[in-house]
């Protein structure tokens, strides 16, 4: 399906009652749930229409599914995409990729591209977008997750479908709302806090759960968690029946410490919002959690699932991601992209990356040769961060020519004593080792 994305979104905008086209089981009983949320509250609320009611936008953050991947600690299947484990690691890494990379050019046309298609089915919600794109800084990521629905709602679609082109473009959003967390995270006056989540959950997403008991548990989106048990105990009752068959009442019991910085940040977010009452924790996209115990409360008629928040410092996985994260360059792009779908095994994808790494990096090369004083150092990163694409494709004859390129810039401008330098005359060398027949394409007779 995913080759036909556009395509599909071409021609599914004519039918208003096609709502989505999905590629995978949970991503569809995702938006079945959401979409079961709002109609329930479209019936419970006549007066206000959904899309501008901030007690709808509550329910739907507090009680709509979460993706989620589990590790199993047994199992030694990480550098696999076809496992869970692989698909828990890569999302790791690909939200630390997202995080540190530092460029920005093309985001918010970007962003407010996808808004557009986003919302293509309903005009009305157009000036919302504009209002977004003008008006959005990184103080106010907060206020825009929990204020404007669409946000919110384009946030969750893309995370829930884990498309990576997306998320590469909501990487602006994504990133403030780390760091924003982060630092309110610095205002919880207790060091251990307990929170709770009230949700539905597929009866069959609940049975994997009760298998990986002591293995960790990765949220693919963004957690929105209460610190009044008897509201989130409210939402787990009002998101389906207790004789439901296929869907069944969660009660998650989360327990977190405040102090520790090795985890994804969370923070309390209520004073940013009109409903203080709910007393609304968020944890980050990504946030990983040990899974401690799930238990069947008959009194409530809800399952209950405890919780304890991990670090990189105190799971098993610290080694493992210790290691796959010193690949990731400190201001990383496209190519680090790249190369962790390399080591994952999606070729398809990685040489998608690698393409569109080198446009850029060639767009750049030709503003930074076109200015009236050219900075040959800058010139010169981005010649060997060119070979570095052609390396990984591999396209040897033309790595070799770029990083030519760059040690002639660099020996201009910071001559031969230099680290940059010393890292050039590396990549060469790992060229000129490689076999004859590799390095010129030469086929065996």
């Amino acid at each position: 399906m995913p080759k036909n994305e556009i395509k599909n979104q071409i021609w599914s905008v004519d039918y208003r009652k096609i709502q989505a086209v999905v590629e995978n089981i949970e991503e569809l009983v995702g938006i079945i749930i959401d979409n079961h949320i709002i109609l329930d509250d479209q019936r419970q609320d006549s007066i206000l229409p959904v899309a501008q009611s901030p007690l709808n936008m509550t329910r739907i953050r507090f009680h709509s599914s979460i993706p989620f991947n589990v590790f199993d600690l047994k199992e030694n299947t990480h550098t696999n995409l076809s496992t869970e484990n692989g698909n828990f690691i890569w999302m790791q890494l690909l939200i630390e990729v997202l995080l540190r990379m530092t460029s920005l050019t093309g985001t918010i046309d970007e962003l407010y591209g996808m808004c557009h298609e986003f919302l293509c089915r309903d005009e009305t919600q157009w000036t919302k977008i504009c209002e977004f794109i003008n008006s959005y800084r990184p103080s106010n990521a907060i206020q825009w997750h929990i204020k404007e629905p669409f946000v919110f709602e384009l946030l969750n679609k893309v995370l829930r479908s884990s498309d990576i082109d997306k998320m590469i473009i909501l990487r602006l959003l994504i990133r403030d709302l780390y760091y924003q967390l982060r630092e309110e995270q610095k205002n919880f006056p207790d060091t251990i806090v307990t929170v709770y989540r009230g949700q539905a959950m597929a009866l069959r997403e609940l049975n994997k759960l009760r298998t990986h008991i002591g293995n960790l548990i990765s949220m693919n989106s963004f957690l929105s968690t209460s610190k009044d048990r008897d509201v989130a105990r409210m939402f787990a009752e009002s998101s389906t029946d207790p004789n439901d068959n296929t869907r069944k009442r969660i009660l998650f019991e989360i327990h977190a410490t405040t102090r520790r910085i090795d985890a994804k940040p969370f923070a309390e977010i209520s004073h940013f919002g009109s409903y203080t009452d709910e007393k609304e924790i968020l944890f980050m996209l990504g946030s990983v959690f040990k899974l401690q115990n799930i238990v069947y409360d008959e009194n409530e008629k809800l399952w209950i699932v405890k919780l304890i928040l991990c670090g990189e410092n105190d799971n098993e996985l610290k080694d493992v991601l210790k290691s796959m994260k010193s690949d990731i360059a400190e201001c990383p792009n496209l190519t680090s992209l790249g190369l962790l779908l390399k080591k994952m095994g999606n070729i398809a994808r990685e040489k998608g990356y690698y393409k569109e790494a080198l446009e850029n990096l060639n767009m750049s090369l030709d503003i930074k040769s076109n200015l009236s004083s050219i900075d040959k150092t800058s010139v010169g990163d981005l010649y060997n961060d060119i070979g570095t694409v052609y390396n990984y494709i591999p396209d040897y004859s033309k790595a070799l020519e770029a990083y030519q390129q760059a040690l002639k810039y660099k020996l201009e401008s910071v001559g031969h004593d230099h680290l940059t330098t010393a890292s050039i005359y590396d990549n060469m060398g790992t060229i000129y080792r490689a076999p004859i027949q590799i390095r010129f394409g030469i086929k065996e007779p």
